[in-house]
């Protein structure tokens, strides 16, 4: 979910947990970006108007990147101008603010595929390139190598030490 008021964001975060949702939040576009990099989600409640990125320019680079997900989009006005420019918008859901919980969580179920709610969907699942996955897999080896010299490293502390 990306707000940048701050308690509107943490209330609707609670309430969406209150409700059996997994939730991550973000303040701003580019946060937001990075993380639907990350991670593979399923719905993206935004607002229009958000810092360092608005939420048509977020809607832009997922659709540039394929991502396929549900989105609602938060906003205190209609903007049809860009509705009827991006084809792509068509599928986005507006709620218009002031809204209320009750009016969101319908729309959240709606959007939401029933295996998604709750304690099935409780993880995110990584969407990391092969080149990630290789360096991850490259720190994880010198992690492993660090743990298996500690025992001899803790030895020759010890001996160190008695001396």
């Amino acid at each position: 979910m990306v707000e940048e008021e701050h308690d509107l964001r943490q209330i609707t975060a609670e309430v969406l947990i209150d409700a059996g949702y997994r939730v991550d939040v973000a303040e701003d576009g580019t946060t937001a970006w990075a993380a639907l990099q990350l991670y593979q989600y399923g719905l993206l409640i935004t607002d229009q108007f958000i810092p360092k990125m608005s939420g048509f320019e977020l809607l832009k680079k997922i659709d540039a990147a394929h991502l396929t997900l549900p989105i609602i989009m938060a906003t205190g006005s209609l903007p049809i101008q860009e509705f009827a420019a991006h084809p792509f918008l068509r599928s986005v859901k507006l709620v218009f603010k002031p809204y209320s919980f009750e009016k969101l969580l319908s729309m959240v179920a709606l959007a939401l595929p029933e295996p998604a709610r709750a304690s099935d969907a409780r993880r995110r699942l990584p969407r990391l390139s092969e080149a990630t996955c290789q360096l991850i897999g490259s720190a994880m080896e010198r992690c492993i190598f660090k743990l298996n010299e500690l025992p001899n490293r803790l030895r020759s502390q010890k001996a160190d030490a008695g001396n």
